[in-house]
């Protein structure tokens, strides 16, 4: 994820994106990182925040971008499917989560 400390969009997705990245732990094929994109250089064009890419293990220089729902369940989802050289990592269970009406 690249993230701007004053994003609420960011603020917003970043209990949900630790809570993924703790489920995750244990698939030592697979990073779940954060990058503050105002204070780093970036390997992709980042347009507004946040910006979530997933750079596979076999071709770092096309990576994926993800534009599904900012949910955990959509989240691992998505790295399931893309991340086809960590999926053993994956746990089975699904990744529960409370969905807030707006």
């Amino acid at each position: 994820e690249y993230y701007a400390p004053w994003c609420g969009h960011c603020k917003a997705l970043a209990p949900k994106y630790l809570k993924l990245a703790e489920k995750l732990k244990s698939n030592k094929n697979l990073v779940i990182a954060k990058v503050d994109a105002t204070e780093n250089d970036t390997p992709v064009t980042v347009e507004g925040f946040p910006t979530i890419y997933y750079f596979p293990s076999n071709n770092k220089d096309e990576p994926v971008s993800y534009d599904g729902d900012r949910t955990q369940t959509a989240m691992r989802k998505w790295l399931r499917e893309n991340a086809v050289a960590s999926k053993e990592g994956f746990p089975e269970e699904p990744v529960e989560e409370k969905v807030e009406e707006p």
